[in-house]
């Protein structure tokens, strides 16, 4: 009989250490909050001075081309979904095309999220709500200019706000305008990234799962739900049917975007699962985290469907990632996000009076990401983030060769991959006289039909509107350097017969139209 009462014994001692512990961890971990949050506070002052870099300049230069008349798909070459450029537009618009105004929509993003992250978060407590906004704040500036503003980091705005909604549909006894919120919102997300349909398949199941036994409250519920759902989609499509620009959608979409773009990507599935985080690979925090997560589920009896559809963010942001098949790190926002809103949930077993092994490990790893990200948060204050962008020098430089060289009726065209030219272009507020931004489509798979269609209308379209200014910038892609043109012959014929070099530096040639040959800066339409 002594050997139960020394495993009593050894049980009571536990309880003892773990009553103890929890007693400092209370306030230990409030002053880790409140550091971490000071130090995010300070770190996000210092960004203001961040470059706008790699995307966003050419969703902007696209946005402020629709503030000019222009309408994407019917006069901008582009593959991106039509949410994408009604928000760049928004925000030239109203906050402007430079460095400053998106840097300020990049902080009205995260202020939303955290907003929406801590209602959420506030059914596990105050203080895994305030941890779980500093925690994904902390990463997002952390990244630097690389990842501000882009997509998948917008679309969080929508899913936060969406799942909100829906966990405040739940708790309301099935106040249906809290469901048709989520729908809005969520149905907004699919016009940024489609894979938000996800969520929007998700809580229809749920609904119907939970209120299959009152069919008629059940089909009015989900009927208006999945109409707002479609009400985003509904709504450009009709806006790009008026603009005639419906069908060169469809048309980009169906037989670029589908059959040839993701051939065109490299399939680097595991370079963002590789970034090291806080001294471990990616893919290994969030595993830690879903088998943890899982295994709480399983066991806990409390707030079950707060987590599961924490639980099932991370499943999605995995899918999410895959499915783009790139391997950036902000494709991995919004797996990142709620490993980070699901370890700050378990904070709320701070409080919980009997030892359990499994919270100790949780705990563990959430003390380990405050830790560690209000080390970063706070280092980062003084010097620049790891994965920081400078914008290079040359678009300056061929800003000063452009700027008051090009009247007003005349037009540039840029030919690159990443944006440099174009980002001059947007500084510089000249159009081009081509839909195509980039030249990237003209040298993959080149005996396609609907590639040689492509070149065929762009070089259609220089001939009959020669621009004044051609920009061939020399890190282009899939093919480096300016040997590339000499695959597409019939463009490099025609430009070296009608253009001369004017100026030629280290990572451009700028090349200008022969007197005789007249330009003009095509009408748009209105």
């Amino acid at each position: 009989m002594a050997f139960p009462k020394q495993q009593t014994y050894a049980q009571e001692t536990g309880q003892n250490v773990f009553q103890t512990c929890s007693r400092l961890a209370l306030p230990l971990t409030w002053c880790l909050a409140v550091l971490l949050i000071i130090s995010i506070i300070i770190f996000a002052g210092t960004t203001f001075r961040w470059p706008i870099v790699l995307d966003p300049p050419l969703y902007n230069y696209i946005a402020w081309l629709m503030t000019q008349g222009a309408v994407p798909y019917r006069d901008v070459f582009d593959n991106n979904l039509p949410g994408v450029y009604v928000i760049h537009f928004l925000v030239v618009k109203f906050l402007g095309d430079g460095d400053l105004a998106w840097r300020f929509f990049d902080l009205l993003c995260l202020i939303l999220i955290n907003i929406a992250t801590f209602l959420y978060c506030s059914r596990f407590g105050r203080l895994s709500a305030l941890t779980a906004a500093a925690l994904f704040s902390a990463f997002h500036l952390y990244n630097g200019p690389l990842c501000a503003g882009q997509r998948d980091y917008i679309l969080i705005v929508f899913i936060m706000w969406g799942i909100y909604f829906y966990q405040k549909y739940r708790e309301s006894n099935g106040n249906q305008v809290y469901f048709v919120l989520t729908g809005l919102l969520l149905g907004a997300g699919i016009t940024i990234k489609p894979f938000v349909g996800f969520w929007c398949a998700l809580f229809l199941l749920l609904t119907i799962v939970s209120d299959y036994r009152k069919p008629k409250y059940c089909f009015r519920h989900c009927a208006l739900y999945v109409i707002g759902c479609s009400a985003a989609t509904i709504a450009v499509s009709g806006w790009l049917w008026r603009a005639n620009a419906l069908q060169p959608f469809i048309d980009i979409f169906y037989n670029y975007l589908i059959p040839l773009y993701p051939k065109l990507q490299p399939y680097n599935i595991s370079g963002g699962l590789k970034i090291n985080l806080l001294g471990m690979p990616i893919s290994l925090l969030l595993g830690i985290v879903l088998v943890l997560g899982i295994g709480d589920l399983l066991i806990s009896r409390e707030k079950v469907l707060n987590r599961l559809i924490l639980v099932c963010g991370i499943i999605y942001g995995l899918l999410h990632y895959a499915l783009q098949r790139k391997g950036f790190l902000y494709h991995l926002y919004p797996a990142v996000l709620f490993a980070f809103l699901l370890s700050a949930s378990w904070l709320e077993y701070v409080k919980q009076k009997r030892f359990s092994v499994l919270h100790m490990a949780m705990l563990c790893l959430t003390f380990y990401l405050m830790v560690g990200l209000l080390y970063c948060s706070a280092k980062n204050i003084f010097i620049k983030p790891p994965i920081y962008f400078d914008v290079s020098p040359f678009p300056s430089m061929l800003v000063s060769d452009l700027a008051g060289r090009v009247p007003q009726n005349e037009t540039v065209q840029s030919m690159e991959a990443l944006g440099d030219g174009i980002l001059c272009l947007l500084n510089l507020h000249i159009r081009q006289p081509t839909r195509f931004i980039h030249d990237v489509y003209f040298y993959y798979d080149i005996k396609n039909p609907y590639v040689q269609g492509l070149r065929n209308e762009f070089l259609h379209a220089l001939k009959e509107a020669p621009p004044l200014f051609i920009i061939f910038i020399k890190n282009g892609w899939p093919i480096y350097g300016y040997e590339r043109v000499n695959l597409f012959p019939e463009l490099n014929d025609w430009l070296h017969a009608n253009y001369t070099l004017d100026r030629e530096r280290e990572a451009y040639r700028l090349y200008k139209r022969k007197e005789g040959l007249k330009g003009f800066a095509p009408a748009l339409m209105e």
